[in-house]
């Protein structure tokens, strides 16, 4: 079996933590012991939120915030692969498909969505080019006698992400005082970004290729 037959088979059922595992055995036995090591804490990690929340539904509130753990990190600040702290300025959320009242979305249609939103970006961004974490379609079934008379059903994640993420320090001018990148990207829920890979891909990010240099 190929990696990316495990790849699809996981991402056919992301919820399947027993295909995780046999990946995980696989890549031990392929010489890439970090990342089964990887896959196996992420399942732990997630074991454990579960049964966090489902404690934390048992107390009150005010309990919960009287022995939760005080943060050291600062709101909104996250380092990239590359050791450099970037800050989370300006966080927009919406519904992706809050407008579609009946029908299906399609391919084409998500296409649209995403090209108009990158142009959107690039003008408030007074031309500066927003990176955009390319999000993933899944398929939607659909069981008309026909095909479907739009296009291809598919569905992006339910949330659309715009993010303002700024340094103390300039990406490339020295002579400058600080740079800043808008990120674009697509998820599940409200909030933070709420996915392992989306969080990889951020910070993955090339900030010294990709930001602008700006002066405070």
């Amino acid at each position: 079996m190929l990696e990316d037959d495990f790849i699809q088979a996981i991402r056919a059922a992301p919820d399947d933590a027993p295909r995780r595992l046999v990946y995980a055995d696989w890549l031990e036995e392929n010489g890439h012991a970090s990342k089964a090591e990887y896959l196996r804490l992420a399942l732990q990690a997630a074991e454990l939120h579960a049964r966090l929340d489902e404690l934390r539904n048992t107390f009150t509130p005010a309990w919960i915030t009287a022995v939760r753990e005080k943060s050291t990190q600062r709101p909104g600040l996250f380092q990239l692969r590359s050791g450099r702290a970037i800050y989370l300025r300006e966080l927009r959320q919406w519904s992706v498909y809050e407008g579609l009242l009946e029908g299906l979305p399609t391919r084409e249609m998500n296409r649209r969505t995403i090209e108009e939103l990158v142009a959107r970006e690039r003008a408030r961004a007074s031309g500066a080019e927003p990176i955009l974490i390319p999000p993933t379609e899944e398929p939607i079934e659909y069981r008309g006698d026909a095909p479907y008379p739009f296009g291809e059903p598919a569905k992006l994640p339910a949330i659309a992400c715009v993010g303002r993420f700024t340094a103390f320090g300039p990406a490339r001018d020295p002579t400058r005082d600080s740079s800043e990148l808008v990120v674009i990207w697509f998820q599940e829920e409200h909030g933070l970004p709420d996915d392992t890979e989306l969080w990889a891909q951020l910070r993955a990010i090339d900030w010294d290729r990709h930001a602008v240099d700006q002066d405070y």
